[in-house]
């Protein structure tokens, strides 16, 4: 590559050597040597932290002999340049810029954002620690939904240990009848507790095997996603929220200080109360499969 010595460069600013950020300025070139008409100036600088200092936004070669060059500085601060070379393929003409005193059109701020076009090199590190903590945050959902999902997998395989020849509410039936057989006489502490907890569990795996979903391995935020989706009726979502939440409550309450002719006598009338959510329920299903 070698020197164009014969070409000289005229620096054109409106006023003075100041100048805001993005804001455009030219160079008029003339030499004896004529350029390639195919030439795509470019300004080689040392350093790649110069690289804003000084930008070629356009050119244009009037004629073989003289070179039009629009430039803008996209970097404030006072920039001094000593013999800066143009690359124009093969060949290069060396600049003499005046010293630039680059200036934000924003007050009280040294730096304005570079405008649309070159991506930042350095974005600032609050970025970076955003773009950690968003990937960090995605990592662990991701990972909370593969859990979840291998949960589910093996609720659905467990779910399929509870079928029985009978359908789910005539399996449920059967174990209501049972519940309330036993009712019928006084119960020990230990013995009322063991059957709310056996009544609540058959209770939820009913539900389950009509909605074909393992909501034993589910907390109640997930169960109340898939009921509103799977029936379209709020007030049977609610009975039935409603009957787990009181049998669940009732064996906590099964303690050797407990009333247990009251606590159940409160069981028996949840049985019932069971046997008309489960006959509601198996109607809503029916009702859906003829639809």
């Amino acid at each position: 590559m070698k020197q164009l010595k014969d070409w000289s460069c005229d620096f054109k600013l409106e006023s003075s050597t100041d100048l805001t950020v993005g804001q455009k300025f030219a160079i008029l070139c003339i030499g004896d040597t004529p350029l390639d008409a195919n030439i795509n100036p470019k300004i080689n600088f040392l350093s790649e932290d110069d690289a804003y200092k000084l930008v070629i936004l356009r050119h244009k070669l009037k004629s073989p002999n003289e070179l039009f060059v629009s430039l803008t500085s996209w970097q404030t601060g006072t920039h001094n340049f000593r013999d800066l070379p143009m690359e124009l393929n093969s060949d290069f003409i060396l600049l003499q810029p005046p010293t630039l005193k680059v200036v934000s059109i924003l007050k009280n701020k040294e730096q304005m954002n570079l405008p649309p076009g070159p991506l930042l090199r350095n974005p600032p590190e609050f970025i970076w620690y955003a773009l950690i903590l968003m990937l960090f945050g995605l990592g662990i959902y991701f990972l909370r939904m593969y859990k979840k999902s291998r949960v589910i997998d093996r609720g659905l395989l467990r779910l399929n240990t509870f079928k029985t020849s009978l359908t789910p509410f005539y399996e449920f039936q059967k174990q209501i009848r049972s519940t309330k057989k036993i009712l019928e006489k006084p119960l020990s502490e230990n013995d009322l507790k063991q059957l709310c907890t056996e009544f609540y569990k058959n209770t939820v795996i009913f539900m389950s095997l009509q909605l074909q979903a393992p909501l034993f391995v589910l907390n109640e935020k997930d169960i109340a996603k898939i009921l509103q989706k799977k029936i379209q009726s709020p007030k049977l979502i609610q009975e039935y929220f409603y009957l787990t939440r009181e049998l669940k409550k009732t064996a906590l309450d099964i303690k050797p200080e407990s009333d247990l002719k009251r606590l159940q006598a409160d069981f028996e009338n949840l049985a019932n109360e069971a046997n008309s959510v489960s006959q509601k329920i198996n109607k809503y299903f029916i009702g859906m499969a003829r639809i």
